[in-house]
Formats: structure tokens, sequence, C-alpha cells
């Protein structure tokens, strides 16, 4: 008898497991439906920013007349600095649904399919103090380029890239290029001791030329750090390095960002050049 109610209660608990993963798998249509209306105005915007591009100039005309002026824009570490600041708006983000939409956690999907009623508790998220030298660890090697190599953008004049950089405008002795990709130090000296500014282009770019290089940017990126993250699976001395990164209970937004000094450095180069180009 009691084998039979224990019995009975297991298939009914297996039962009630398969009727909340249906449940939370139904939630998918849902889910389909509210990033439909963001889906379509980005691709909106992308196919008339190729097809016409003179609707959206007046705009970058205006928006680029007050970047070119602004002087928190025309700092050698804006990128970084958006960079991070985006990075922690989108995790906060992510953190929050992942804490409230417990069936979007792999932990809980995988029990529920398995019979187990009992879902595993929601990984401890740390607090922002407590994340400074993962933080540190982030930004250290880039603000390490925003604050030694002169920042080159095309149509920027070679004048204009030398006054940058802290070498004398007036001189054209062949030792820097305007070119992007032959990176150049900064000439430090008492009076300009880091690079502090970034030379800016006065042609207003295009929508169309926007596009172009920022589909440009993200594939050049995509590719190296597709080869740069399958040496860290193949090359024995990174694979032990990297293998910290996949030991963990469970995913979650925050580990995307637990890597290793060693792994960060390794990939400082692919950031760089995807953003020369």
């Amino acid at each position: 008898m009691a084998t039979a109610i224990k019995r009975a209660s297991t298939i009914g608990a297996s039962q009630q497991a398969k009727y909340n993963f249906s449940k939370a798998r139904a939630k998918g249509p849902h889910v389909l439906r509210s990033v439909a209306m963001p889906r379509a105005v980005l691709v909106t915007m992308i196919l008339t920013a190729l097809l016409f591009p003179s609707l959206w100039q007046p705009l970058l005309s205006s928006s680029w007349a007050y970047l070119r002026r602004s002087r928190f824009y025309k700092l050698s570490i804006f990128e970084t600095v958006w960079t991070v600041l985006s990075y922690v708006f989108f995790e906060i983000v992510y953190n929050v649904r992942f804490v409230q939409n417990p069936e979007m956690r792999l932990g809980v999907l995988s029990a529920r399919a398995r019979g187990d009623h009992t879902a595993p508790k929601p990984p401890q998220m740390r607090v922002p103090w407590k994340r400074l030298g993962e933080l540190t660890t982030y930004v250290a090697p880039l603000l390490a380029l925003d604050l030694t190599i002169i920042k080159k953008f095309a149509g920027v004049p070679l004048v204009d890239i030398r006054r940058s950089g802290g070498y004398d405008s007036t001189l054209s002795d062949g030792t820097i290029r305007a070119s992007s990709l032959v990176p150049t130090l900064h000439n430090f000296s008492l009076s300009s001791p880091f690079q502090l500014i970034r030379a800016l282009p006065a042609e207003v770019p295009t929508s169309r030329r926007l596009m172009l290089e920022l589909v440009a940017s993200l594939l050049i990126y995509d590719s190296l750090f597709f080869f740069f993250h399958l040496s860290l699976h193949r090359i024995p001395l990174l694979k032990r390095t990297h293998m910290a990164h996949h030991n963990h209970a469970e995913m979650n937004p925050q580990i995307t960002n637990q890597l290793d000094v060693e792994e960060r450095l390794g990939l400082v180069p692919s950031t760089s050049l995807e953003a020369m180009y």
C-alpha cells in the first residue's frame, strides 16, 4: 500500500513537473512577440539608413556637430567609459530578468524535464562593491591603450593627429603615419604626460557609411574572437586558464565577464583592431 502511494505521488510530481515545463516553454511565443516590434524598428532603421541616407543626414549633421564640441566625447578614454557603462546597464537588466523569470534558468528546465519538482536555488549574485577587482581587470588593459596609443580616424589630417599625440604639428618627418593600422605611441612629456584627447574628422559621416562600417567591425571582431576562443580550447596552456570560465554550477548573466587577466589581454588586440577599423 505504501509503495503504491509513493509511486502515485511520484507520478503526480512527474506530471506536475512536465506541466510546469510545458508552461515555461509555452511562454516562448509571448517572448517572441515582445521582441517583434523592436526588431521591426531596427530592421526599418537599417534599411532606410542603407537605401535612403538623405533621410538621416540632417540628424547626423546636428549630432556630429554637437559631439565634436563635446569635451567628454573628445577624450581618448571615451570608448572605454561608454563600453563599461553600457555593459553595466545591460547586465543589470538581464540580472533582474534572470531572477524574476525562473523558466529562463537552464538548471530549472533540466530539473523539470527529469521530473524533479524541487528546482535548484537561484545562484547568489555578487553585489557591485565585491566586483571591483573584476572591474579593474576589465578596464585596465583598455585604459592602458587609451592613454598611450594615438587614436587615428579616417579623414583626420596628419597635422591634427600629431597635435593630439603631443608631437610638433609643424613638422612632417615621416615618423607618424595617418593609417590606423600603424600604431603610434604618444609623445610623453611633462606638458603632455598621457594621450588625453583624440582628433576627430570634420566630415559628417553618412548613415550608409556608418551602417556598413558597423557591420564590418562586428564581422572583424566576431571572427577574431572566434579564433581566439578556439585557441583557448585547443592550446593546453590556454585551456587550463580558460576552464575556470566554464567551471560554474549554472549559467547566469554575471559569469560572462568573469575572465582571467590572460584572457583579457588576449581580447584587447581583437577589440583594438575592430575599433581602429
